[in-house]
């Protein structure tokens, strides 16, 4: 007989929301979070991103550029009272973009075309922030 031990599936550490429909983003981004135990919820439209975002709550959002309605987004999230304090990555291709992301809310930006080095550095960075807005809503069970 053989046995084989399953293995638990690792406690994520943060959940993260990526409103983008590039497979190849995604691909990168997925990989990254993946090195730091981050779980990700990918929500390739913009409405149902922004439902999520009124009805979970998020340690960092991703947001590409690319669907066109990325500033508003950004500005719905520092609206929201569950996460106004989320770590924001914007995902842009020009300098224009760039500003209007630091413009709109975003902590950090990742210029295309991606490398995984890049995203990494940029994760590494934001790790603290993100593990702190964790740690702000933790809950403990208690019984009394």
């Amino acid at each position: 007989m053989s046995s084989t031990k399953a293995t638990a599936p690792s406690p994520s550490i943060a959940a993260v929301l990526v409103v983008s429909n590039d497979a190849v983003t995604l691909s990168q981004l997925n990989e990254s979070m993946g090195k730091l135990a981050m779980s990700s919820e990918i929500c390739p439209e913009v409405p149902t991103a922004l439902g999520l975002l009124n009805s979970q709550k998020f340690e960092a959002v991703m947001v590409d550029f690319k669907l066109g309605q990325a500033q508003a987004i950004i500005e719905k999230i520092r609206l929201s009272p569950s996460n106004r304090t989320a770590v924001i990555f914007a995902i842009s291709d020009s300098d224009a973009e760039t500003a209007s992301a630091y413009k709109s809310g975003s902590n950090f930006v990742l210029r295309r075309p991606l490398s995984l080095n890049m995203i990494d550095r940029n994760m590494k960075v934001a790790y603290g922030l993100i593990v702190r807005e964790r740690r702000r809503y933790f809950r403990c069970p208690v019984e009394i």
